[in-house]
């Protein structure tokens, strides 16, 4: 009985312990292509991106073939190795993009979200967009040296009774180190 109890005990404090921590929203899609650039000593982007996909009708209450999306985090530097950052600029560009450019409705939301050196959610921000075939968010905020921020996006593309399109997301985040 006092085994078990520890082992409950091991377990609840890591659930608490793990719940803090910044981890890629349960909509992300796990077969994405990764992209990442920036200047040296200057910037760092990352990028995500899915790929063409139907998507599925009515997931998490969507009003048409949901895309899952994916998740991209970056951290603030506090050297650059040419000198110390005073905070890193967030800018974040999202889009959700049909294949076949048919008048297809298309809906995108993205969140960058901000968190402290321990894994702490310090704040977040939701931008959404609609249109016909793509829309695109873009979005901007800041952390200081020692923070992350994380970018998540995902869409909802038109159903139709005899559909064939498909549909993707892609996510970016850029920091500039200032």
């Amino acid at each position: 009985m006092r085994k078990t109890l520890a082992t409950l005990a091991v377990l609840a404090a890591g659930a608490v312990a793990f719940g803090t921590a910044a981890s890629p929203a349960s909509a992300d899609d796990p077969n994405v292509t990764y992209l990442q650039g920036g200047t040296m000593s200057a910037s760092r982007t990352l990028s995500c991106q899915t790929q063409y996909k139907t998507g599925v009708n009515g997931q998490y209450g969507a009003w048409g073939y949901f895309i899952d999306g994916c998740t991209v985090k970056l951290s603030c530097p506090v050297n650059t190795g040419l000198y110390n950052t005073r905070y890193c600029d967030i800018l974040s560009y999202s889009f959700i993009d049909t294949k076949n450019h048919r008048g297809d409705r298309v809906t995108m939301n993205s969140r960058i979200r901000r968190f402290d050196a321990a894994g702490n959610t310090l704040g977040w921000s939701d931008k959404s967009c609609a249109d016909v075939d793509r829309c695109t968010v873009n979005d901007t905020s800041w952390i200081s040296p020692g923070q992350s921020a994380t970018v998540q996006c995902n869409g909802v593309r038109q159903w139709r009774l005899y559909d064939g399109n498909l549909g993707k997301a892609y996510c970016s985040i850029e920091l500039r180190y200032r």
